[in-house]
């Protein structure tokens, strides 16, 4: 019962976060929920179905980030220089992206979800088969 609720309270947040107004995706970079923290808990809270429409929107976010961490790491509430970057002020964020990317195309392309379950306890039953494994 605790579990889905706190899976359905950080789904309604995730979804908060997706649907920020674009005036305060900068502002977000700094703040300890951002792009990479529900990046991290897209992992528990949502399936591959639902990560292959809302990735583009993550990818934008994290590049976004990578930016404005490299042009003022102290934080700053606009971006003052838009200009692209070389690849390395980028590397460290795309590559995080793309582990996260890469857990759901290789490690979750067989999780099925069925409307009556929830990814998160799916999740955790395919984790424990795992175990059993070892």
């Amino acid at each position: 019962m605790f579990y889905t609720r706190f899976v359905n309270s950080e789904e309604k947040n995730l979804i908060n976060f997706l649907e920020m107004q674009k005036s305060k995706w900068v502002e977000n970079c700094y703040e300890l929920e951002g792009p990479l923290y529900w990046m991290t808990m897209a992992i528990i809270i949502i399936p591959t179905s639902k990560w292959q429409k809302l990735r583009v929107n993550f990818l934008i976010r994290t590049l976004i980030l990578a930016q404005c961490r490299h042009i003022s790491p102290q934080g700053t509430t606009n971006l003052s220089d838009t200009a692209v970057k070389d690849f390395t002020v980028y590397k460290f964020y795309l590559l995080f992206f793309g582990l996260i990317d890469g857990l759901y195309k290789k490690m979750f392309k067989k999780v099925a979800v069925t409307e009556n379950e929830e990814w998160a306890v799916v999740l955790a039953i395919m984790f424990v088969k795992m175990i059993k494994l070892y």
